[in-house]
């Protein structure tokens, strides 16, 4: 089994939140558990704390299915956007 997490894991991006939330994950019986970062968890610090809890790849395969991660969030803002490079990228 696999479950992609898809984001929003925190409200404000703070250390306690993701320690919170990071304690509750690891409940998870899962084969695999693909994490990807929302604009609430890139907040304040959190755009830097992500990634010292979740483990991050932008291409993990799983069988024959293949899961490509782009992120449209941005540090402190409520929008967001896929930029030029990851574009290209993709």
């Amino acid at each position: 089994m696999v479950v992609v997490v898809t984001g929003d894991l925190t409200e404000d991006g703070l250390l306690s939140e993701f320690q919170t939330v990071a304690k509750n994950l690891k409940k998870l019986k899962a084969d695999k558990v693909i994490y990807i970062s929302g604009n609430h968890d890139y907040r304040s610090t959190g755009y830097l704390l992500f990634r010292n809890f979740f483990s991050f790849s932008q291409i993990t395969e799983v069988g024959n299915i293949v899961v490509i991660v782009v992120s449209s969030a941005r540090p402190d803002r409520d929008d967001g956007e896929v930029d030029h490079r990851q574009n290209l990228w993709l």
